[in-house]
């Protein structure tokens, strides 16, 4: 059984106090990147400290925990600090290296990294119809190719195996799926021409009860999603996402 200790959602506090848990986990509901996290501790079984944090607010003590950075995810284990959701992936996908992936693997992590996920803000981001058609194009090509290399044979991106790759992207595709449809008039099922490939892939990931369990609990997850980014589709929220 996963011990997973959490903090109401909606306190947004940090609570200090030790607990039996040796992994602590800062998040905000919200965050794609900070959902990777969570799904990495609960596809590893992993115990660990669900702690809700508002990472906009800079606190002392909360820039002291996020090493300065101040964004979440953060994740502690004994003196480790870790700050940036990929490593946390390979921290806790391959604990004695964090680093053993074939070239194909880590290839195809960064152009999730540095390819397909800020051509997805540009796009939830554009407001005039040059950039809308712009950032439109870039991102179905984008999201086509992610397409096209999923594995035929079986459900995830590798094929019959789950792995990183499936964490590094499912939180993100999410978003794309809700936020795209319902501020951009995008349907993936209309853009993604292995439509069937890739939507056996993303159903098999989002039915599951890990990815459940990263909802919050909330019965209106989606329509707080769809509230929180409304700032981004007006071309507002944070500009670091939409860099390569």
């Amino acid at each position: 059984m996963i011990k997973v200790s959490c903090v109401n959602i909606f306190e947004k506090v940090i609570i200090m106090k030790k607990t039996e848990e040796k992994i602590k986990l800062y998040s905000a509901w919200y965050c794609p990147f900070a959902q990777r996290a969570w799904l990495s501790l609960l596809v590893n079984k992993r115990d660990f400290k669900y702690i809700e944090i508002d990472p906009y607010n800079k606190t002392e003590e909360w820039m002291r925990i996020s090493k300065g950075f101040g964004t979440a995810p953060v994740v502690i284990e004994d003196e480790t600090t870790l700050v940036d959701s990929l490593d946390i992936l390979k921290y806790f996908d391959n604990p004695k290296t964090g680093t053993n992936y074939s070239p194909e693997i880590e290839e195809t992590l960064s152009f999730i990294n540095k390819d397909l996920i800020p051509s997805f803000y540009r796009f939830l981001k554009a407001t005039n119809d040059e950039d809308l058609k712009k950032t439109r194009a870039e991102f179905t090509i984008f999201l086509n190719k992610f397409s096209n290399e999923i594995n035929e044979k079986g459900q995830y991106y590798l094929g019959q195996n789950f792995s990183i790759v499936d964490l590094a992207f499912i939180p993100f595709a999410y978003r794309i799926d809700l936020l795209l449809r319902h501020y951009k008039e995008y349907i993936v099922a209309k853009e993604v021409k292995n439509f069937a490939r890739y939507q056996q892939w993303y159903e098999a990931i989002i039915k599951a009860e890990f990815f459940k369990e990263t909802k919050t609990g909330m019965d209106n997850y989606d329509e707080e999603l769809i509230n929180f980014y409304k700032v981004y589709s007006e071309g507002g929220g944070q500009e670091d996402v939409t860099k390569s």
